[in-house]
């Protein structure tokens, strides 16, 4: 570290005690020129940002901070004592002047700012201040002040100077660019540079040189210099020089100091430093930007930057205006040449008039062979068209050819047509009768030269155009094919249109077609009506006599002619067509891909070894047959076919018999589904009825048999219909079997054992039995194959889960039961199912509803005899307990004598015993009248009434040893109720509680108003009550336990009349309790106002 190196032979000299405020001591960090020697403090000058650079009177290095370490690289270890011009840090220091300009010795204690170079080589630019440090002035430099040592005091501004000299210059190169960018003169473009780089980027000499490829020299079109002028007519070889290697290597060249590059070549004026920038475009050289320099070192990348935009804008504006002039001449080679083609073709426009206007394809093909051979003044013209489905080229028209070729076929690669047509490319014949390709069919004509061009259409032959002439020395030249090439284009138009036209024309008779079918298949559900229309359409819209349709009859399996297009001469074949029935399996075999789904052409059917019989019966030769489908189902076929005749069958016609065969399969489904709607809807009514005839029938079993089987009749004809009833371990047959001999009766009871009946209960699905002289046999089959039966289906009857019976259809013939009838069988046999358990559950709720009648008599007779019993018990009862009560009263009070001491307490005991006897008696009474009628209700307080009834009790449970507390608000509750009645539940409540509660309990009594009701609650501290019991206390003489009245007496009468009292109030009762930790009895009653 700098502070590390302070102590040298020369110790630097020590400043006053105590922090100077500056680094340099004297009169101030900076002081104005003459500058006055200061003292320093190293252990300042180690910190501040600026470096700090002490050099003696030799121009050696004293003293070296952290900051010179940051900016120039070098460590106080490596320059302390070393000469400052050996590091290169001032530049131009070369020892000749030891105050070059551009160095902090220019002016002393000023800021001045010079280039210089740090360890790694990176040239900065250093702004600073040289200060004397102390000592005797010494005459060291010349001009200056001299003295011992020298600070200087600096830091680095090479970015900012960077950042503003690179702004400058991208401002010029700017100004440069909007400049050649609006001229497209080279010399002037190249003027422009030069003077831009010389006049505002401040560069010496500056030269622009072209690269002439033929003689590969460099050639001078601009130059700018400060003294010496531009040398006339330039010219340098690229294979010397620096600007030469600039150009074979395509990269720039920075020469710092041209004494050192072996490339340089020396001139009278040699320069130090050079840069050169080659101009490149996609990679070629276009010439070079020179700048050279008297300085070493002059240039720097900065520089080279700055150049090498320049360099590509002009590289740019240069293939732009090269561009510009090549654009210019091929433009007016263009035009000469469209001004010759559109001569051309205007001829040839006014040609293809005639063809363009036609779209007849007939006409047109003609028009096409007649103007093509006027065109290149041929004898003839010919149009064969490719056969894309079979490969081939088919002849159509000609013009000035004897012989009508019309028809004929060539193979690809056969004659000139075939071989054009293969290659794509045109081909002259000069001797035709010589030459080895001539195709056989031409074999007779004289022709003598032929010329053909391909016809095409977006880039697919579509046909050969030829041209003939039986003159000897006639030949087509390149001329010629060129016109043809001219026509064929056009020519392919005029085709294209003509058939787009006819295929156009077609598809509109074939969808007009589709159209009327649709119209017929969505108007009419007349099946044949529809199926006669289609074929007629159809063979109309695919152009051959004949179209015929059969259709599948799935329950005989086999395929049935149902309609054909009428053909007079053929009309013996029509009843042979409506009496086809061919099984399906001979037409699978005949044409499996047509029951597969697919159409098929037969080119001719009597060579087909499975189609000859058939095609030998019908007379049919060419054949396409459509499949009838609808949701995978195979439904009968569409055939086409010219009787008698071959017949060539297209992709269109193929695709026109698919889309005819699938309007056909809609008329036949929606047949098919308005026929299956009608039976549907015919079942239905008749399963409605049924339904009817079930639900409003009668419950008795043999009237809804009869009715069941008077409306199954209209459902399914049947011979013979039964219903077995499970009834234990036999069925009860009921049946009806008006095809039958009578040898079956109506009504019989069977064993379950080993019958049909059993089998179809117990594997809970319908049993379906196609011939019952089949196996698996039943011990009903006795029954009913002497009877005639022969098929038979068997539906269990289940409801609620449990099996009923079963319902018996039966026929005289074998597989007489469709899958369809099955399905109704079933339907209905739910509704008959729940009838039956109707009929059960009614016979069973008439038995228990006599049962409970005849309960419910016998109750209410005991219900009167208990009535009585209380009256009688009351009655008898209470006047005997009057009796004797009043004389125990006459007794003690001593009215009849004085009384015996003995005997008193005795008969105090007896009195009572005898007021609980009333009381009961009473209380019974009360709950006995309470049931027999109502009460007379009247405004009162039951605040009052709960405080009387505390007063009674409150002796008889000190008695007991607890204590009654009373809790009432300040305000009376009134209700509306009868004091006597309300009074008395009060008080049985309150017994209650002294009664089951513990010597040193504790009963509490509230009252409260909430949300118009009035609320009494009586609480106690004793035994409680079990939870399951809660519910039954209110029952009239319950007791909870047996034991309970054997310890606290009492009949259980006085909680049920609480409860009577209450609820003939209006109001409601309730109980809370907890066993072993007492209850809560409470009721509530309507606030009266």
């Amino acid at each position: 570290m700098a502070s590390q190196l302070t102590p040298r032979p020369n110790p630097l000299p020590q400043g006053e005690t105590g922090p100077p405020p500056s680094p340099i001591q004297g009169e101030g960090a900076y002081p104005s020129h003459p500058p006055t020697p200061v003292a320093l403090r190293p252990d300042i000058l180690e910190h501040i940002p600026e470096a700090v650079i002490g050099v003696d009177h030799r121009g050696r290095i004293f003293y070296w901070n952290r900051r010179a370490e940051a900016i120039f690289g070098w460590t106080a270890e490596e320059v302390l004592g070393r000469q400052l011009k050996r590091l290169h840090l001032v530049a131009g220091d070369s020892g000749r002047n030891k105050s070059p300009s551009g160095s902090p010795w220019t002016s002393l204690g000023k800021e001045t700012e010079w280039k210089c170079v740090s360890k790694s080589g990176q040239r900065l630019i250093v702004r600073g201040k040289v200060l004397p440090v102390g000592g005797a002035p010494r005459p060291e430099w010349e001009g200056q002040p001299a003295s011992d040592r020298w600070l200087i005091i600096a830091q680095d501004v090479t970015g900012m100077r960077r950042a503003e000299r690179r702004a400058a210059q991208l401002a010029v190169i700017n100004a440069i660019m909007r400049r050649i960018s609006t001229t497209h003169d080279l010399h002037a473009i190249a003027q422009t540079v030069a003077e831009a780089l010389h006049e505002h980027l401040g560069f010496s000499r500056v030269t622009v040189l072209w690269l002439d490829q033929a003689t590969q020299e460099l050639v001078l079109v601009a130059h700018r210099a400060t003294s010496d002028p531009a040398p006339p007519s330039y010219r340098q070889a690229i294979t010397v020089g620096v600007m030469g290697r600039a150009v074979r290597t395509g990269q720039p060249q920075l020469v710092r100091d041209t004494r050192r590059d072996p490339d340089y070549i020396a001139s009278n004026r040699p320069r130090r430093s050079e840069l050169c920038v080659p101009i490149r475009h996609d990679g070629e050289v276009l010439g070079v930007i020179n700048l050279e320099d008297e300085r070493p070192g002059a240039f720097d990348e900065d520089d080279l930057e700055s150049v090498q935009t320049i360099a590509d804008g002009l590289a740019m504006a240069l293939e732009n205006a090269r561009l510009l002039k090549e654009g210019r001449r091929a433009s007016e080679e263009l035009e000469q040449r469209v001004q010759a083609r559109t001569r051309e073709l205007n001829a040839v426009r006014e040609t293809l008039l005639d063809i363009t206007a036609q779209l007849d394809l007939p006409q047109v093909l003609q028009a096409i062979a007649e103007r093509a051979a006027n065109l290149v003044s041929a004898k003839g013209g010919l149009i064969e068209l490719l056969d894309a489905e079979r490969n081939e080229l088919v002849y159509l028209a000609s013009y000035g050819i004897e012989r009508d070729y019309t028809g004929w076929r060539l193979a690809l690669g056969e004659g000139l047509s075939g071989r054009v047509a293969a290659s794509g490319q045109p081909i002259i014949v000069d001797n035709y009768q010589t030459w080895e390709g001539r195709a056989a069919i031409y074999a007779g004509e004289p022709f003598t030269a032929l010329a053909g061009v391909p016809l095409e259409w977006q880039g697919q032959v579509i046909g050969v155009l030829s041209v003939v002439d039986d003159i000897a020395e006639r030949t087509f030249t390149q001329e010629d094919v060129r016109r043809l090439m001219l026509l064929a284009p056009q020519a392919a138009i005029a085709i294209v249109s003509a058939q787009l036209y006819e295929e156009e024309r077609r598809a509109r008779t074939q969808a007009e077609t589709l159209r009327e079918l649709a119209e017929v298949v969505s108007t009419s559900l007349n099946l044949r009506e529809v199926l006669r229309a289609v074929v007629v359409k159809a063979a109309a819209a695919l152009g051959v006599k004949r179209a015929s349709l059969a259709l599948v009859d799935s329950r005989r399996s086999v395929l049935q002619g149902i309609a054909a297009t009428p053909v007079p001469e053929l009309s013996h074949l029509w009843p042979l067509w409506k009496q086809l029935a061919l099984p399906i399996a001979d037409f699978t075999a005949m044409a499996p891909a047509v029951v597969a789904g697919q159409a098929v052409v037969y080119p001719d059917a009597l060579a087909d070894p499975h189609m000859h019989a058939f095609a030998e019966t019908f007379h049919l030769r060419s054949l396409l047959i459509a499949p009838l489908y609808s949701k995978a189902q195979f439904l009968g076929i569409l055939a086409f076919d010219q009787p008698g005749e071959l017949h060539h069958f297209s992709n269109e016609d193929i695709a026109l018999a698919r889309a005819v065969a699938h309007q056909a399969a809609i008329a036949v489904r929606n047949a098919q589904l308005y026929a299956d709607a009608q039976a549907k809807a015919e079942r239905l009514a008749v399963v409605n009825a049924l339904d009817r005839a079930i639900y409003q029938g009668s419950l008795d079993l043999r009237q809804l048999f009869e009715t069941f089987a008077a409306q199954a009749s209209r459902l399914v004809p049947y011979d013979r219909m039964s219903l077995a009833f499970l009834e234990g371990d036999q069925y009860h047959l009921l049946a009806v079997e008006p095809g039958l001999s009578p040898g079956i009766g109506k009504e019989m009871w069977l064993p379950r054992q080993g019958t049909s009946f059993d089998w179809a209960i117990e594997h809970h699905q319908t049993l379906l039995r196609p011939d019952i002289t089949q196996p698996p046999h039943f011990s009903t089959d006795a029954l009913l194959i002497p009877a005639g039966v022969r098929s038979m289906v068997v539906v269990p009857l289940v409801a609620r889960g449990r099996a009923l019976g079963t319902w018996n259809m039966a026929r005289c013939q074998p597989h007489a039961f469709s899958p369809e009838e099955i399905e109704v069988f079933e339907t209905v046999a739910g509704q008959l199912a729940i009838a039956l358990d109707n009929i059960r559950l009614h016979q069973d709720l008439a038995a228990q509803a006599a049962r409970l009648r005849q309960a419910y008599s016998q109750l209410e007779q005991a219900d009167r005899l208990k009535d009585e019993m209380i009256q009688n018990i009351s009655h008898e009862l209470r006047m005997p307990l009057t009796i004797v009560r009043g004389y125990l009263e006459l007794i003690l009070d001593g009215t009849l004598g004085e009384v015996p001491p003995g005997l008193e307490e005795a008969l105090r005991t007896a009195s009572r015993r005898t007021d609980e006897i009333v009381e009961i008696v009473e209380r019974i009474t009360t709950l006995h009248g309470l049931r027999l009628g109502g009460l007379d209700l009247e405004r009162l307080s039951l605040s009052t009434l709960v405080r009387q009834a505390a007063s009674i009790a409150q002796r008889a449970a000190q008695n007991a040893g607890m204590t009654l507390q009373v809790a009432l608000p300040d305000e009376e509750l009134y209700v509306q109720g009868n004091a006597e009645r309300l009074l008395q539940v009060v008080s049985s409540l309150l017994d209650n509680a002294i009664k089951f509660n513990r010597p040193g309990g504790h009963i509490l009594v509230t009252a409260r108003e909430d949300n118009g009701l009035v609320t009494v609650e009586v609480t106690d501290t004793g035994i409680g009550i079990p939870a399951d019991k809660l519910d039954e206390v209110w029952e009239p003489f319950y007791q909870v336990d047996g034991s309970t009245t054997r310890r606290y007496g009492g009949m259980g009468v006085g909680l049920a009349l609480v409860k009577e009292v209450i609820e003939a109030h209006g109001g409601v009762v309730w109980v809370r309790s907890a066993e072993g930790r007492g209850s809560t009895f409470g009721f509530s009653l309507r606030r009266s106002p």
